[in-house]
């Protein structure tokens, strides 16, 4: 059909349609000297090594410069991600337990303003509430990527410290 068609157009003129959030190695991970301390002078790298971070490519301009069209993209595949994606996991092999960070994904989401506001002013995660969210960017935290995000926490933070001077 005609719409069929439209999207097809789009995709073809390479306007993104949506983000994809892709698998990386976690070496250029912000916490990696932590993530690989078992990771030293002649530990064996086998098998059952594990070494798994998320990321957007190019999610660093996109967070950076944002646009009302990019941040959008970000927010959909965000909270359809699976949880997973929060964490970047490492271990060179079995005899080690496997060490957990942040994944580049949420390094980059966190530490921006990213996130629009009504009037189009972009806020950081925990900068900005859910009441103050477009419509365009539903809230939905099942897969708790929101909360690692930090979203809210300081807008919640205050809330919690006004509620307790009134005690």
């Amino acid at each position: 059909g005609q719409r069929e068609d439209f999207i097809k157009f789009v995709k073809a003129v390479g306007v993104q349609t949506e983000l994809p959030i892709v698998k990386v190695s976690p070496t250029k991970n912000e916490n990696w000297a932590q993530l690989s301390l078992d990771y030293g002078y002649r530990v064996r790298w086998t098998d059952s090594a594990i070494s798994v971070d998320w990321t957007i490519h190019g999610i660093e301009q996109l967070v950076r410069k944002p646009s009302l069209e990019g941040s959008r993209l970000i927010w959909l595949a965000l909270i359809r991600a699976e949880s997973k994606v929060a964490k970047a996991r490492f271990r060179p092999n079995r005899q080690y337990d496997v060490r957990e960070s942040d994944s580049q994904l949420i390094f980059h989401l966190k530490g921006n303003a990213w996130i629009p506001d009504c009037d189009g002013n972009f806020f950081a995660p925990q900068e900005i509430s859910r009441t103050r969210l477009r419509p365009e960017f539903p809230y939905d935290s099942r897969n708790g990527l929101l909360d690692a995000i930090g979203f809210e926490d300081s807008v919640r933070r205050e809330t919690e410290e006004i509620g307790r001077a009134h005690v």
